[in-house]
């Protein structure tokens, strides 16, 4: 009896880490969707790349 109590709570663990995965990628999607609509477009040209250990960073110059 013991263990499906604990495979219950385990199931409903797992659930609800899924249910805050799909909160928190339906509001990436919300934020994305706003951004592409309302946005204002820039044009720039990357001037040095940066790197530090595993990342890169471009440098950008904007154009007015």
């Amino acid at each position: 009896m013991n263990v499906y109590r604990n495979a219950s709570f385990a199931g409903a663990v797992i659930f609800l880490i899924g249910i805050v995965i799909s909160v928190y990628g339906f509001s990436f999607l919300l934020r994305q969707n706003d951004l592409k609509a309302h946005g204002i477009p820039a044009k720039g040209t990357v001037f040095e790349i940066e790197e530090k250990a595993i990342y890169r960073s471009p440098w950008v110059r904007f154009t007015p």
